[in-house]
């Protein structure tokens, strides 16, 4: 029997996630890693573009932008991608939720059920506040790059 008490991290419920929850969470795990990295380099580059506009090197900063953009399009495709990913992960492992074949005779099976759903709520909760983290460091990206462009 699952019991698990709020805020609900996600450690407090890995030992009850199926194979491809944790596949997926160590997938995510490299995606924020590469956000992060990318947010970095896109915030040095950034300042970099500033300096080569107040120095007067127009070419270099619309090269500069455009490697920029570029950067910001392919973080927003790995996002959705991880999204979607998610969604199958999650609906398959709700799916799964139902099995309770011989886990015990003296609990209902609708109680089962029930902390299986949990379990995977926890889950569902976690990666996708996490979700909305990339997504809002996505979006400051975004906007530090639209702010380079328009300073040259």
């Amino acid at each position: 029997m699952h019991i698990l008490t709020p805020p609900y991290p996600i450690w407090s419920a890995w030992p009850y996630l199926g194979f491809y929850e944790h596949l997926f969470l160590l997938a995510l795990g490299a995606l924020t890693v590469y956000f992060l990295y990318s947010a970095v380099i896109t915030i040095a580059s950034s300042r970099e573009c500033r300096t080569k506009a107040d120095k007067g090197d127009g070419a270099n900063v619309q090269r500069t932008v455009a490697e920029l953009r570029t950067r910001c399009a392919k973080l927003r495709r790995l996002n959705e991608a991880g999204l979607r990913l998610f969604s199958v992960v999650l609906f398959w492992s709700l799916l799964l939720a139902y099995y309770t074949i011989g886990t015990s005779n003296s609990i209902p099976v609708g109680f089962l059920v029930l902390t299986n759903f949990h379990v995977h709520l926890i889950f569902a909760f976690n990666v996708s506040l996490l979700f909305l983290v990339l997504h809002l460091l996505g979006w400051f990206i975004a906007n530090r790059v639209d702010a380079c462009a328009r300073v040259r």
